[in-house]
């Protein structure tokens, strides 16, 4: 049961962060759940310390854009030797 919720979560975390923001009952119909439990989950969440925030402005739920680190920009030449030091 608790590997379905955290499933659940992390679903939860990637609808929040890759589109606009959703409402609780946009949310619950992505993830097929009620409307309860996406509160219940935006809570976990909230006490995760995952900046997930109501966007009165957009209307819904959405995470802080600067909670996930930017991409690495790593040339070819570094990637190789970060993958495959010299011993």
């Amino acid at each position: 049961m608790a590997g379905i919720r955290v499933a659940r979560l992390l679903r939860l975390i990637t609808v929040l962060h890759a589109r606009t923001a959703q409402t609780p009952k946009q949310i619950a119909r992505e993830l097929e759940v009620s409307e309860r439990t996406v509160y219940r989950d935006l809570n976990a969440l909230a006490n995760a310390r995952i900046p997930c925030r109501f966007d009165g402005e957009a209307g819904g739920y959405r995470i802080g854009e600067n909670f996930f680190l930017p991409p690495v920009q790593l040339t070819l030449g570094e990637a190789w030797r970060h993958s495959f030091p010299s011993r």
